[in-house]
């Protein structure tokens, strides 16, 4: 997508789309806030917190920093006919902007009567546009043979190459210049070896933590048997953190260059059985990240005493020196190398269940979503999961039934837990619908009929033969056979104006579930219909699920049998501080973020404190 600065600013003012990016943050507060957190300390978190927070709010977790990350997410995405679907579905206002600024195209028609002369002035301008539609495939393919060609390059420098969904093709690898001086300058040599230029991206960067450069062919380059034309163009991200601001203090650690694969210390899943040789290994790995005069040489070291410091006992271990890493550092530090300093920790003799374990283990496996490492102790290996920052406590976990099978090959064994897992199948506007129809009437009596008194109303409301047979689609059709005066009535904000004295046809349901959608944010957003069925139905979906004992205790059962220590590190200027909290002593219960944010039904720890 190629809009004009003029254009993203048009968009990056639209109340419309600032009201939608503000309504998301509530709700990405509102998840956090659950779980003991909050959206002021939303970049402290992993990324695969970030991840499980934010998903279905946005099309990826860096767009939740500001409004203008939230723009340049959506107009720099690759925009594959799935992300574009994706931003649809979660970000409609956004969208229709970012269309309508893409329709602005001039308008080619004539009127009988302006001759030949204008209808060549038409051709022209046809043909223009044939070109023009055209120029992109040939551009997108140019791009593709120079970031293959750049990437090459950084290969044979041993440059960690990186990726990322954001500013569509583009390179990304660590910095092949000296660290020294001017970014820009310190880059050019490396590229001008190679016939490429580079210059600073005008319209800045595509970013949020790092700079933008702009690669451009001097001349006409041979990359096997591909030319890759003279003026191609491709962005360039360098891995390396964007210069302080005047009066700031300086970054020098990037998100994900401390984690056990970065720092080299995953050893293929092989396990650690003594802290010194993990330590070892880490402190090379960090040499070889940090090395100066690229950095002062007082990071690797600073990074190297921590290492040390996570051996001693106590929650809470002081540091002989105090660090010199910004607060942005300290964050990530938490984050990615929390898990190397957590498993040091864990080997010492610390007083707490499972501890000191006898060695550790960085899984490799992709399914490992919830496990950050292994500790293992005698013929145990007991899942960790890593949480940085202070506040502790409580996580989100949405992979359970995942992680159990993977980790214990558990499945679930009660039928009415089964079906609910079940409705994992159907999208997420229309799961309510199908967990009320797998739900029993009273959830607190298992004899009670199967079908909820909210499915049975809302096949009442829609004509439907049976509840049983009613179907998401079918719903859908439903609502747009219907204008919103009909469903909603007197609830309409302009009720009054219009003569709108009676309920809608939902208000039944509304009654029912004991909620009504927020009229005026439907109104107001341009809300899908099913808005007005699914909300209310989730909303008591939720309750509905944490009243039926027989799921609840499926769902503690699944999740205790785990038996994972949620680790907590906080990286504090003077000291480090962990904390331990198992999964078998919290209880679980089913969460759900709300229709608009566009997920399925999850679960929340809650510690027995």
């Amino acid at each position: 997508m190629h809009l004009s600065q003029q254009a993203i600013d048009q968009i990056l003012g639209n109340a419309a789309v600032g009201h939608e990016f503000g309504d998301k943050i509530k709700e990405l507060d509102r998840r956090l806030s659950m779980n003991g957190m909050s959206y002021s300390g939303y970049d402290s978190l992993t990324d695969r917190q970030q991840e499980i927070f934010s998903q279905g709010l946005f099309l990826e977790p860096e767009s939740a920093m500001d409004l203008r990350e939230y723009v340049m997410s959506a107009v720099d995405s690759c925009w594959c006919p799935d992300v574009v679907e994706e931003l649809h579905h979660h970000s409609p206002m956004l969208m229709r902007e970012i269309e309508a600024e893409q329709e602005k195209l001039p308008d080619m028609t004539i009127r009988i009567g302006e001759g030949i002369s204008g209808l060549d002035q038409a051709i022209d301008l046809l043909l223009e546009q044939i070109l023009q539609e055209q120029q992109p495939d040939d551009e997108q393919k140019n791009k593709s043979n120079m970031k293959s060609f750049v990437n090459s390059l950084a290969r044979k420098s041993k440059l960690k190459i990186t990726s990322s969904s954001r500013g569509g093709i583009h390179a990304r690898f660590a910095s092949p210049g000296s660290g020294q001086g001017d970014l820009k300058s310190d880059l050019s040599p490396f590229f001008e070896k190679a016939g490429i230029s580079v210059t600073e991206r005008p319209q800045g960067s595509i970013s949020g933590d790092y700079e933008t450069f702009v690669l451009t062919a001097d001349s006409d380059i041979t990359f096997g048997n591909k030319i890759i034309p003279q003026g191609t163009e491709l962005l360039y991200v360098p891995v390396v953190p964007k210069k302080a601001k005047p009066g700031e203090q300086p970054n020098y650690v990037v998100s994900k260059a401390l984690t056990p694969k970065a720092v080299g210390v995953e050893q293929g899943g092989a396990p650690w059985t003594d802290q010194q040789s993990l330590i070892a290994a880490a402190a090379t790995g960090v040499d070889k990240i940090y090395p100066p005069p690229r950095y002062p040489g007082w990071v690797a070291e600073q990074l190297k005493e921590m290492l040390a410091a996570a051996t001693q006992v106590g929650a809470s271990v002081p540091l002989e020196k105090d660090l010199q890493f910004s607060g942005k550092d300290l964050a990530k530090i938490s984050k990615d190398y929390g898990e190397i300093l957590s498993s040091l920790w864990t080997m010492s003799d610390q007083q707490a269940d499972f501890l000191p374990f006898d060695g550790v283990e960085f899984p490799t496996a992709a399914n490992m979503k919830l496990v950050d490492f292994f500790g293992i102790s005698e013929d145990l290996k007991v899942p960790v999961s890593v949480k940085s920052g202070a506040t502790g406590g409580k996580v989100a976990i949405t992979n359970i039934l995942e992680a159990a099978q993977v980790i214990n090959n558990t499945l679930p064994e009660d039928d009415e837990f089964v079906a609910v897992a079940q409705t994992d199948k159907y999208t997420a506007d229309v799961q309510p619908i199908y967990i009320h129809k797998v739900l029993r009437e009273d959830p607190k009596d298992p004899e009670s009929p199967v079908g909820t008194r909210a499915i049975k109303v809302l096949a009442q409301i829609i004509g439907a033969p049976s509840w049983e047979d009613i179907e998401g689609q079918q719903v859908k059709e439903w609502l747009d056979s219907k204008s919103n005066d009909e469903l909603i009535g007197n609830k309409m904000p302009d009720a009054a104006e219009k003569g709108l004295r009676k309920d809608g046809l939902l208000q039944p349901l509304w009654d029912e579930t004991g909620s009504t959608p927020k009229i005026s944010a439907y109104i107001s957003g341009n809300r899908e219909k099913m808005l007005l069925i699914g909300s209310p139905m989730g909303s008591q979906m939720i309750s509905l699920l944490n009243n039926s004992q027989a799921i609840q205790d499926e769902l503690n059962r699944l999740a205790r049998v785990l038996t994972v220590i949620q680790a907590n590190v906080n990286a504090k200027t003077k000291r480090l501080t962990f904390a331990v909290n198992r999964f078998s002593e919290a209880r679980f219960v089913f969460d759900w973020p709300g229709f608009i944010a566009g997920n399925k039904i999850g679960f929340r720890m809650v510690i027995n404190k």
